[in-house]
């Protein structure tokens, strides 16, 4: 339900969209395709506060998303 929504932090800064979610552990990992390439990050609430595969949105914590955020060269 959420691959294609669009990441979006607090501030409204579009930060990409939501290609895959791997499921390999207790913590699934979002998969994002960002300017700056993939992104990967775990899907945490203090990192996603909010889905609304609705309105194909996912809120993000910009702040955290950085401290957990993995990007692919």
């Amino acid at each position: 339900d959420l691959i294609g929504c669009t990441a979006v932090t607090q501030s409204g800064k579009t930060m990409g969209e939501l290609t895959e979610v791997l499921q390999n552990g207790p913590v699934d990992v979002y998969v994002f395709k960002t300017p700056r390439g993939t992104m990967m990050a775990p899907a945490l609430l203090k990192v996603f506060p909010e889905t609304d595969p609705m309105e194909k949105r996912i809120l993000v914590d910009e702040e955290r998303l950085m401290e957990v955020a993995v990007f692919e060269d």
